[in-house]
């Protein structure tokens, strides 16, 4: 949920707007609790059109679906605020849910560069990995690194999967579907 979001413009935003802006984060916020995420994302849009700079609000067409405008949300929310860990997370998931996995991979590896501490990416790697087509290639190399308790090291997991591309694909790893 978005309960906590502020305008990021808030300088040049008036009282009248800023106070828009927070209403229609607070309707947003009910809406998608609600489950009703259609109108969640469009009180979110609306928003946008208030505070475009605010990475914050890029982040919940997923729930609804729209994987293309999701990924489009989540590269947007990187280049707004690339040390905000959540838009590699959403970007990676829109990608995994597009096929892509290749690049959902390096979208939760770069996350990890930036937040190394963080479950949510290291579990979505691990999941995203196990979806792709390089599984049968990548469960064993997994299940050796859970008995040497070595699977929560995104460096060790990333370093693996890096691997494991560059001998299936060396020019091109990211090209893995």
């Amino acid at each position: 949920m978005l309960w906590e979001v502020e305008p990021t413009g808030s300088a040049s935003l008036g009282a009248a707007s800023r106070a828009l802006f927070v209403e229609k984060v607070r309707a947003s916020n009910a809406a998608c609790q609600a489950g009703d995420f259609a109108t969640a994302v469009a009180l979110y849009t609306d928003a946008l059109t208030l505070d475009p700079a605010n990475h914050i609000l890029y982040s919940n067409r997923l729930k609804q679906g729209q994987f293309a405008a999701a990924l489009q949300d989540a590269t947007r929310a990187r280049e707004l605020c690339p040390n905000w860990p959540k838009a590699y997370y959403r970007q990676g998931v829109a990608l995994q849910c597009l096929g892509r996995h290749g690049e959902a991979l390096a979208a939760f590896s770069s996350g990890l560069g930036v937040e190394p501490s963080s479950r949510q990416l290291l579990a979505a790697l691990v999941e995203a990995s196990l979806k792709s087509p390089l599984r049968t290639t990548l469960e064993p190399t997994f299940r050796q690194l859970e008995a040497m308790k070595l699977d929560q090291s995104p460096f060790v997991l990333i370093s693996v999967r890096q691997v494991v591309f560059n001998r299936c694909s060396p020019a091109k790893p990211w090209t893995i579907r």
